[in-house]
């Protein structure tokens, strides 16, 4: 099938022609097609100044021609014999990216923040090792000596029953000399 048209109006009009042979509505192949219906509306009227640009109105010919049944690379001639397309003035910016469009946007970054920051929070206070307990308790530094306690005489099964002005550190250990010889010995 050859498609011979002079303008982009007779592109559009074939594009049409055959949209509604086939009983779509132009709503319904948007949403098959993936193309913004006022860009399919811009084809068909050829008003191909509404479009983004060149290599976008190429990609959309051929995607509408291929669901529409005709020959892609018939339509994409028809487009290149044509010529030039009149190019827009201004940046377009997709919908998409419109701020008033997406209005949770900024509240949903932000509650991405909190979660990682409470994700990170909560990771460090429950890494952090506790300190250990000692297993034997601290001997003090100075212990008094068997031979200057108040009580050196006194037989070391006595000890600490005699009562003196010295502080005496208790231990599960002994220290001082050993079990058979007593506090009184000395040589």
């Amino acid at each position: 099938m050859y498609i011979n048209a002079q303008s982009y109006g007779e592109l559009g009009a074939i594009l049409r022609q055959a949209r509604e042979k086939r009983r779509y509505a132009l709503t319904q192949v948007a949403d098959y097609v993936h193309i913004r219906q006022r860009y399919l509306q811009a084809l068909e009227e050829g008003a191909l100044d509404q479009l983004p640009g060149s290599a976008y109105v190429k990609g959309y010919l051929q995607q509408y021609a291929r669901f529409l049944g005709l020959p892609e690379n018939e339509v994409l001639a028809a487009y290149e014999r044509i010529g030039a397309v009149p190019q827009r003035r201004f940046f377009h910016l997709p919908d998409t990216l419109r701020r008033e469009e997406n209005p949770g946007r900024p509240l949903m970054w932000v509650a991405l923040a909190l979660a990682v920051g409470l994700a990170v929070w909560t990771s460090r206070t429950a890494l952090r090792p506790t300190p250990a307990l000692p297993l034997l308790p601290k001997v003090a530094e100075k212990t008094a000596k068997p031979h200057q306690t108040a009580c050196s005489g006194a037989a070391l099964s006595a000890w600490p029953p005699c009562y003196s002005s010295e502080i005496h550190v208790s231990s599960p250990f002994m220290i001082g000399t050993p079990r058979n010889k007593s506090y009184g010995d000395q040589p």
